[in-house]
């Protein structure tokens, strides 16, 4: 699937318009459909996502799918749905809970 394609995804996914990326991201909703239609990425419109949607993952986006990938790595989409950050994010406070919970236990 082409770059544009997944981007495109990644927005319906999301349930948002092209209107509302451009709020969001502060651009006309012409230009979001420019970008969302083209294999030509621009760099200033992947910093303005990037910023605005950090759990997007790039390099899901630019991955080229050859033959081989396509039937070998058949991994559903929302595999890429957490960047590192949201799951270093999410361990720490699945550990939080972990040390509160042995720390009440302990206590008894």
């Amino acid at each position: 699937m082409d770059y544009y394609k997944k981007i495109s995804n990644f927005f319906d996914r999301k349930g948002l318009t092209q209107i509302e990326i451009g709020e969001k991201l502060g651009y006309s909703q012409v230009m979001v459909g420019r970008y969302l239609k083209s294999n030509a990425p621009n760099f200033q419109f992947i910093k303005a996502v990037s910023k605005a949607f950090p759990e997007i993952d790039w390099n899901y986006m630019f991955k080229e799918e050859t033959g081989f990938t396509k039937n070998i790595a058949t991994e559903p989409d929302d595999y890429y749905e957490k960047t590192p950050s949201m799951l270093l994010e999410e361990i720490d406070v699945r550990l939080k809970v972990l040390k509160d919970w042995h720390k009440s236990d302990t206590q008894q």
